[in-house]
């Protein structure tokens, strides 16, 4: 038997799009406006931000389950009720990572996953905004520093590098979607003509000689739903992902952003940013050696080429949300430590921030750590 998972993964995850946000529902309402001193700016902007991460928590966890659900459904995992002690999605998923490992233990195949790594990105806009609100030494106009080359958005003027266009568009590069056309790599859905290799319900998960509607590895000509990428030197009707030879508009990093705003607030506007993130799917290409068609295995191969993008995003948003929600309890307790200058009703408000802080975090990290257990059932 041979078995080998090699996996390539390119690119970086990083942070996300929201707002600043408002109190959960734990947190007294009235700790929203501790007073218009910088220090209460400080504590009522960290104390909304932790009221937020109660609601990501079951968001994130709500969306690992999907996609493990997914997973299950193309796997024929039936989907087990959790013991007292777990989630449901540490049930569903770890049934699918066990289902995973059972087929992987029995292949006499060499399967080798390459994958983009998501693309998870901040409003840079939204990020001045809100460190200008929460501390009161920053201008509205306070400059977002993004990592060199993870700077995008509309380009009214020439852009160089790729573009990107969303919706049913008529592509003939890489399609981050639905592909109604010619492939020219895998084709993973349904294939009007001949396909090389199909999963146990008789769907495409090779090469399709004719037309492939479903996703595709490679090169798409025809319809594409979703995102088309395209390489280009001059005008762009999507996001210009490169350089701009105007100023960018609605600008987005999906990089490292740093705004030159107090910790706390930079803490606290992260985690606002982060905890309704939207990380796009990547491309994940399947390369199989020694596959037959029908069998557990060439199930497995679809069930990842379908799924996985989906999986790999939920888990970087989870990851974003993880070091949001640290770095924001990390600031909570700061100034719950320190907030005897600002009122006893700030010192009250962050008393129950800092353990509201914990509490999520707790529950965040089931969400990585059954993310990481699937991970390690396809990589391992």
């Amino acid at each position: 038997m041979k078995r080998s998972i090699g996996l390539v993964v390119i690119g970086l995850a990083s942070l996300s799009l929201a707002s600043c946000g408002t109190m959960g529902s734990d947190i007294p309402e009235g700790c929203g406006n501790l007073g218009t001193d910088g220090p209460a700016v400080r504590a009522a902007a960290v104390i909304s931000a932790v009221g937020r991460l109660d609601a990501a928590a079951i968001a994130v966890a709500d969306d690992l389950e999907d996609a493990c659900r997914n997973l299950a459904t193309d796997l024929g995992v039936t989907i087990p009720s959790p013991t007292a002690d777990q989630t449901q999605s540490e049930a569903t998923c770890g049934a699918v990572a066990a289902e995973i490992e059972s087929i992987l233990s029995e292949a006499g195949a060499t399967i080798t996953l390459t994958a983009e790594a998501p693309r998870c990105s901040i409003e840079v806009d939204a990020y001045a905004e809100c460190a200008a609100r929460c501390d009161v030494d920053v201008t509205a106009d306070v400059e977002v520093m993004c990592e060199p080359g993870r700077l995008y958005g509309t380009c009214s003027g020439s852009c160089s590098g790729r573009c990107d266009l969303e919706g049913d568009v008529t592509c003939a590069a890489q399609c981050q979607g639905t592909c109604e056309g010619t492939c020219s790599g895998s084709c993973t859905g349904e294939c009007d003509g001949t396909c090389s290799l199909t999963d146990e319900s008789g769907r495409c998960i090779g090469t399709c000689d004719g037309t492939c509607m479903g996703s595709c590895d490679a090169t798409c000509t025809g319809s594409c739903s979703g995102t088309c990428q395209v390489d280009v030197e001059g005008s762009c009707e999507g996001e210009c992902h490169g350089t701009c030879d105007v100023d960018f508009e609605a600008p987005r990093c999906d990089g490292e952003a740093m705004v030159m705003a107090n910790a706390d607030c930079q803490a606290s506007c992260e985690a606002d940013l982060r905890v309704d993130a939207e990380c796009t799917e990547p491309r994940v290409t399947v390369t199989v050696e020694g596959l037959e068609s029908g069998t557990r295995l060439a199930a497995l191969v679809g069930a990842i080429q379908a799924r996985w993008p989906e999986f790999l995003a939920v888990r970087a948003r989870i990851e974003a949300v993880a070091q949001a929600a640290d770095d924001l309890r990390v600031s909570a307790n700061a100034l719950a430590d320190s907030a005897s200058g600002i009122g006893a009703r700030a010192v009250g408000c962050l008393a129950v921030a800092a353990d509201a802080a914990v509490t999520a975090v707790t529950s965040i990290e089931v969400s990585v750590s059954v993310s990481v257990e699937l991970s390690a059932s396809v990589e391992g």
